[in-house]
């Protein structure tokens, strides 16, 4: 199983590493392979994978089980294991 990265800010990824916010939404780019694959998850096409969240200031990550993306053109929200 493979992990689909981004970075977080250091006020949400707190949050989101304790499990207070286990989502995270984004902005649809089509040319990023990540929402090729999160695209196919949220219909049901591929089997669901890891996030991997990292802190953009310190560069510290944390690894959760995606439990469901749903697609609200433009963005995209990911929601994990808490």
């Amino acid at each position: 199983m493979t992990h689909i990265k981004f970075k977080s800010l250091p006020e949400h990824y707190n949050k989101e590493k304790s499990g207070i916010k286990n989502n995270t939404t984004r902005w649809i780019n089509d040319k990023d392979m990540r929402f090729t694959a999160l695209m196919n998850m949220a219909g049901g096409d591929s089997p669901m994978e890891n996030i991997e969240i990292e802190n953009s200031e310190t560069g510290e990550s944390f690894v959760r089980q995606i439990k469901d993306v749903t697609v609200f053109s433009p963005v995209i929200i990911i929601t994990w294991r808490a």
